[in-house]
């Protein structure tokens, strides 16, 4: 039922645009979760890579974007990420961490468009994520 509320949302303010966020951290998942919500977005979360992959297989092509936290106890994003671009190599992807450029460095190399540092305001986080949404028109 959440999910359909969510798609009804989304529909009305930014089209049928689908967002998976990937963050171990429950509070950082949930903040951003809420953001993108709350700005009419369809959000899906994930806590670990495992997760992330069950969900983006589901529907890989039904997915515009993932943000991907760079490190994860299951592993670097752009691992995941790197499994995320085979599925579907024109989903958009965005890094987010809170680590150094050389802990991010991985994440642009697999393909994120760039990589938000944490913690992020939220007028950033929207504006990078309707600028990469809107390279699909």
């Amino acid at each position: 039922p959440e999910a359909r509320d969510t798609e009804k949302v989304s529909r009305k303010k930014n089209g049928s645009h689908r967002i998976l966020v990937i963050d171990d951290e429950p509070l950082v998942l949930g903040t951003v979760a809420s953001i993108l919500k709350e700005s009419g977005y369809e959000v899906l979360t994930a806590a670990t890579h495992k997760d992330a992959l069950r969900v983006f297989r589901k529907a890989p092509t039904g997915i515009n974007l993932v943000i991907v936290d760079a490190l994860m106890p299951d592993g670097h994003g752009s691992e995941l990420l790197t499994q995320l671009k085979k599925l579907n190599p024109s989903v958009e992807a965005l890094g987010f961490s809170g680590a150094s450029g050389q802990e991010t460095q991985p994440l642009l190399e697999a393909g994120a468009a760039e990589v938000l540092r944490k913690p992020v305001k939220p007028e950033r986080l929207l504006s990078t994520v309707r600028a990469l949404l809107g390279k699909e028109r």
